[in-house]
């Protein structure tokens, strides 16, 4: 389903954190090959010299060699120039990418807002699924559920089928709906859409309604449960189609303390 991941790479302490997260979720998801990225922003670039230019293509090469031995898979690198989410989305373009996967740290508006949110800038950008590590997420135990948060909106319909496909393959999973929050609850009939496609799939998928705002919740379930990864749609039914991101989603992704997988209505990767 996702053969051709794109992986993005800074080097940081917080990189190093996320990757060992990246081996089961690669299995899940079906992974076949891999690309590291690392970007070099403009200004960086810009005041470097050639040798520091030249260390980076060896460390990201030389961390290529390393993963494909550990992984088993082949794992090729690039280094481009610009944007890092921008940049990224381009890379996955150019290179027929299935997901992107990326590190998250920040859980502070005011950093969001003050330094801005490369994971969050990709989030929008992007027109293919994106995987989002936490750097300080805690080991997947082997029962860890598989969660869907839906609200049964047509904007939501991709996700879903992602689950179905993808809980196939572990123990056991879970479908979320926040049928009560802020002030505005899920129809009768959203909520039994959501009932019947856990039930589709047989004993070991249940369903859980929550209550309250939806990102907050949401991920406060995944936490509690130790999820092994979170599946969510970018938008939910908001009416508002330039928005390239729900809040519900841009909530998660700011708070998520467990692998996330974010996916767009409609996938675009070539």
């Amino acid at each position: 389903m996702f053969k051709h991941g794109i992986v993005g790479v800074d080097f940081s302490e917080g990189w190093q954190n996320a990757e060992p997260q990246l081996p089961p979720l690669l299995k899940l998801l079906g992974t076949e090959r891999l690309t590291l990225v690392a970007v070099d922003e403009i200004h960086r670039w810009q005041h470097e010299g050639d040798d520091e230019k030249a260390n980076r293509e060896v460390s990201l090469r030389q961390l290529a060699v390393e993963l494909q031995g550990r992984y088993q898979i082949p794992v090729d690198h690039q280094v481009r120039h610009g944007f890092p989410a921008s940049e990224l989305v381009a890379a996955a373009s150019e290179l027929h990418g299935d997901v992107i996967v990326v590190g998250n740290s920040s859980h502070s508006v005011y950093r969001d807002f003050i330094l801005g949110n490369v994971t969050l800038n990709l989030a929008r950008m992007a027109q293919l699924p994106v995987l989002i590590l936490p750097v300080d997420a805690k080991p997947v135990t082997e029962g860890a559920p598989l969660l869907l948060a839906t609200d049964s909106s047509k904007a939501a319909s991709r996700a879903e089928n992602c689950f179905k496909a993808l809980v196939q393959g572990v123990p056991g999973g879970q479908v979320l709906m926040v049928t009560h929050g802020h002030g505005e609850a899920a129809s009768p009939a959203e909520q039994s859409q959501a009932e019947a496609l856990a039930e589709s799939l047989g004993e070991k998928v249940g369903f859980s309604p929550l209550q309250g705002d939806p990102g907050t919740e949401i991920t406060a379930y995944a936490r509690d449960h130790g999820a092994r990864l979170v599946i969510l749609g970018k938008r939910g039914k908001t009416d508002m189609r330039e928005l390239p991101l729900g809040s519900t989603a841009e909530t998660v992704c700011r708070l998520a303390v467990t692998p996330l997988l974010l996916v767009p209505q409609r996938i675009v990767n070539r």
